[in-house]
């Protein structure tokens, strides 16, 4: 699976590099963005990379609380995946959400997050829109 997203991320790129004016011409597709002149793409996932705030584990009841309200939110749609971060006492959380802000309300109904117990970086996602050059036609 790895060779397979490092393949991707290079067709994206060599997509990019080759097109006019070092962007993707496709028709129809995303509109150029108003300042980088890239195609753009609606956001439609967030990562968040979370951290633990405190040293050493977390009460075990606080932790099962913290559990459920997590599954919950998986159960809801709200959280599509999520992970642990080996040696590094961290969480990643894949969200079904369109911007920081949603995203961030998402995370805040769990205790550890309004506790400070783990504080979150945001990133937004969208579709590797300059793939769409290899779809046009020639």
């Amino acid at each position: 699976m790895h060779h397979l997203t490092r393949a991707v991320t290079a067709l994206a790129f060599v997509a990019l590099a080759h097109a006019p004016e070092g962007r993707a011409q496709t028709s129809p597709g995303p509109a150029p963005g108003p300042t980088t002149g890239r195609p753009t793409a609606p956001v439609t996932k967030v990562l968040a990379l979370g951290t633990l705030t405190i040293r050493g584990a977390p009460d075990p009841a606080a932790m099962r609380q913290e559990a459920r309200d997590t599954l919950d939110l998986h159960l809801s749609g709200a959280i599509e995946q999520w992970y642990f971060r080996p040696g590094d006492a961290g969480v990643v959380v894949i969200l079904n959400a369109h911007d920081v802000a949603s995203a961030r309300a998402i995370l805040e109904r769990l205790p550890f997050v309004r506790d400070g117990v783990l504080s979150f970086e945001y990133v937004e996602l969208a579709p590797l829109v300059p793939l769409r050059a290899l779809l046009a036609p020639g």
